[in-house]
C-alpha cells in the first residue's frame, strides 16, 4: 500500500472515531427517551382500561337504577327492558 493512501485511510478511521462518540451519546438519548415513552404508554393503556371498566360498571348501575325506579309495564323479558332502558 502506497504511504499516501495509508495516510488518507488512518486520516478516515480519525474521522470516523470522532464521530462515533457523539453518535452513541444521541443514541442513548434516544433509547432513553424511547423507554420513557414506553413507560407513559404502559401508564395511559392501563388508566384508559381503567376508565373503560369504570364506564361500563356505572352503565351497570344506571340500568339497575332505572329499571327499579321505572319498571317497564307488561310482559317483558330483562333484555327487552334493558334495550327500552338504553335507548331512553
Amino acid at each position: 500500500m502506497k504511504p499516501a493512501r495509508a495516510a488518507q485511510l488512518r486520516d478516515q478511521v480519525q474521522t470516523l472515531r470522532q464521530q462515533q462518540t457523539p453518535m452513541a451519546e444521541q443514541i442513548r438519548q434516544l433509547q432513553q427517551e424511547r423507554d420513557e415513552a414506553t413507560n407513559q404508554l404502559a401508564g395511559l393503556l392501563a388508566e384508559s382500561a381503567q376508565l373503560k371498566s369504570n364506564a361500563i360498571q356505572n352503565k351497570r348501575e344506571t340500568l339497575k337504577l332505572r329499571e327499579r325506579d321505572y319498571p317497564i309495564a307488561g310482559n317483558c323479558n330483562r333484555k327487552q327492558r334493558m334495550i327500552h332502558l338504553l335507548n331512553r
